[in-house]
């Protein structure tokens, strides 16, 4: 039976290489012929439950997402109709503004099942190994550890593919709703009531800068969080993996750390947004300030404060994204340091 299960593995490696040109601009370690990649991706695949889940995942999810715009267009619509309201313009803020709630409820728990599973299939990586008692074998290889570890992180994300795929095209659509919902606020409730001087200001005095610099970062946050919770779920997993003894600990432990990420974010959060709400209202308006220091601060122009409300969300997002980032970079170097340890 080895033997058979070893022809198979190198008829399957021997495919992949024969296919590695495809992947040239992708860093070795992320190339399905990369020994440590493709021995990850083989025993993922042979993960019935992992396949099964990933089938039903897809469908069912926009499955959900389709049934589920579909009653709130029809619930947004018997509202307009039964108070006996036909205003289009009214009736499609009024669709869009539910689309985006829906889509954002739905987007939540997709990206929550999506990292879950990441967390699930990282946190073995390393403690598996470990438990087994091949990791020792790992490291006599001519694969350095970085690579061993990263090779094994992009493995499993490669398995998840359509799992984050799914969710990376909820989250398309739903940055889609708001673009149409922030167009059509901004057209309906701005530029209806602006004189031809207004739009001339609007649009050669730099205010319309800042609101693509706001619709622009809020694109851009939305769609570069799969990407980045993906990973950092992944880490997350393989922290755990690195510092525990046995699987059941990994897992247990990288569930745990992942909660500690949501409620505290969330926190966070809010809590930050309370702060710089609380500060730029007391900015915007002097006059009616709480804090002493900015009742002598001259009043700001509206152009002004649209500027500021911009560039402190942009700023508020971009710093996000930064420390996201940055705490990625930070397991990678736990993981690394811990890893080391244990080959000694």
């Amino acid at each position: 039976m080895a033997k058979g299960i070893d022809i198979t593995l190198l008829i399957e490696f021997n495919t992949m290489n024969e296919k590695a040109g495809r992947f040239k601009m992708v860093p070795r370690w992320a190339r399905p012929e990369h020994p440590i990649f493709w021995l990850e991706s083989w025993r993922q695949v042979r993960n019935r439950g992992l396949v099964a889940l990933q089938r039903a995942f897809v469908p069912v999810l926009f499955a959900v997402a389709s049934l589920a715009v579909l009653v709130v267009m029809l619930f947004s619509l018997l509202i307009v109709t039964s108070g006996g309201y036909y205003d289009l313009d009214s009736s499609l803020a009024l669709v869009l503004g539910f689309v985006i709630a829906v889509l954002f409820c739905i987007q939540i728990g997709a990206g929550g099942m999506a990292n879950i599973l990441t967390v699930l299939l990282a946190a073995p990586l390393i403690s598996g190994e470990v438990e087994l008692q091949s990791w020792q074998l790992l490291r006599t290889t001519m694969v350095s550890l970085p690579e061993i570890i990263l090779a094994k992180l992009s493995a499993v994300l490669h398995e998840l593919r359509l799992v984050l795929r799914s969710v990376v095209i909820i989250r398309v659509i739903s940055t889609v709703t708001i673009v149409l919902f922030f167009a059509h606020v901004m057209i309906r409730q701005t530029f209806y009531s602006m004189s031809a001087a207004d739009l001339r200001r609007f649009f050669f005095d730099g205010l319309g800068v800042a609101y693509i610099i706001l619709i622009a970062s809020i694109v851009s946050y939305n769609l570069s969080q799969p990407v980045i919770q993906a990973v950092l779920c992944g880490m997350l997993g393989m922290t755990a993996s690195a510092y525990a003894r046995t699987r059941a600990q990994a897992i247990s432990g990288g569930l745990g750390a992942r909660l500690f990420c949501w409620v505290s974010s969330t926190l966070l959060h809010f809590g930050l947004a309370y702060g710089l709400g609380y500060l730029f209202n007391n900015w915007s308006y002097p006059a009616y300030a709480q804090l002493d220091i900015f009742r002598n601060v001259p009043s700001p122009t509206e152009t002004q404060i649209a500027w500021a409300a911009c560039l402190t969300v942009s700023g508020y997002l971009l710093a996000s994204i930064i420390a996201q980032v940055g705490l990625i970079l930070i397991l990678t170097g736990l993981v690394f340091r811990r890893a080391r340890r244990l080959g000694d």
